[in-house]
């Protein structure tokens, strides 16, 4: 995947164990509440009718305070492995709050559950899971009209600069929010490595 955030510098060194450590624990969330908009789009809607037994969970933050060693591995390209992105922001209480619930627990997170893609891939990951209904209830639009749907989010999500977009997915039920049915257990966390602006979704029904 394209790292589109600038050239880096060869001799910028790479952050070293404790500075990550040091970034994980000062690193502050500041909710987007004026991004409700794209929380509630219409493939949200959609979703959220389709999966009539189950739901569709959002939220969306910005990553503040001293971002430097983010910003190091974001702008190569590099949040899942060497920084363990998802691991560390699945274990904060308040987004697992926001998230799921006042109730909700921190999981134990398997090793490499979440895959990688660039942001170009979004809105076909979307489009097809729209298209293919909820457990008992049918899209009923055709491909075309998924597809649209899905677009809008992904066009909002990526602002024109997928490149600089990471998304991880999963189809596990890492939570106990999750009905625990394959094939409508689904998670994407959505992350614009330029703006440092996080986005989830998580999907669930019950058959």
């Amino acid at each position: 995947m394209a790292n589109q955030l600038g050239p880096t510098d060869p001799r910028q060194a790479r952050p070293t164990e404790s500075e990550i450590t040091a970034f994980w624990g000062s690193v502050r969330i500041e909710w987007r509440a004026t991004d409700e908009v794209v929380l509630n789009t219409r493939w949200v809607e959609e979703m959220r009718r389709l999966y009539r037994n189950g739901g569709v969970a959002a939220t969306r933050f910005e990553l503040v305070g001293e971002t430097a060693v983010f910003d190091w591995f974001a702008q190569r390209n590099r949040l899942d492995e060497e920084i363990q992105i998802c691991t560390h922001l699945l274990a904060r209480i308040e987004i697992l709050c926001a998230w799921f619930g006042s109730e909700s627990e921190v999981p134990r997170l398997g090793v490499g559950i979440f895959c990688a893609d660039a942001g170009f891939s979004l809105d076909g990951e979307l489009a097809a899971q729209l298209a293919l209904g909820g457990a008992y209830l049918p899209f009923g639009g055709s491909d075309a009209e998924a597809q649209v749907i899905a677009r809008q989010l992904a066009d909002a999500l990526t602002e024109g600069r997928a490149s600089e977009v990471t998304v991880f997915r999963t189809e596990e039920a890492w939570h106990p929010w999750f009905k625990k049915t394959s094939a409508f257990d689904r998670t994407w966390v959505v992350i614009d490595r330029r703006r440092r602006v996080v986005t989830m979704f998580a999907a669930t029904d019950e058959s």
